[in-house]
């Protein structure tokens, strides 16, 4: 993988949401530094400060956010509009 950059720092000082997507949990969609682990890529997204995923396996989604080792960078307040977001054909969930 490659070191993070400072887009997330950089929206979020603009005043932005960050909204990473599509995240899939099979193994052959996920790079090899997750070891077939889909949480994993969950977990990196949400400890580098994004807001919310957008996720074909929304289970996976909220259970890596709910129980990542690290709530993110301390210097990002939260809004109260951020979460998980699941997109099908014709709707959208916020969970």
């Amino acid at each position: 993988m490659m070191p993070a950059t400072a887009v997330v720092p950089n929206a979020h000082a603009a005043g932005l949401f960050v909204h990473a997507y599509t995240f899939r949990s099979e193994s052959r969609r996920l790079a090899s530094d997750f070891k077939g682990d889909p949480k994993a890529e969950y977990k990196l997204f949400y400890n580098l400060g994004v807001d919310g995923v957008f996720s074909d396996f929304p289970d996976h989604a909220k259970a890596a956010r709910d129980n990542r080792a690290v709530a993110g960078p301390a210097h990002v307040q939260r809004p109260a509009t951020a979460g998980l977001f699941v997109v099908w054909r014709t709707s959208m969930r916020a969970y």
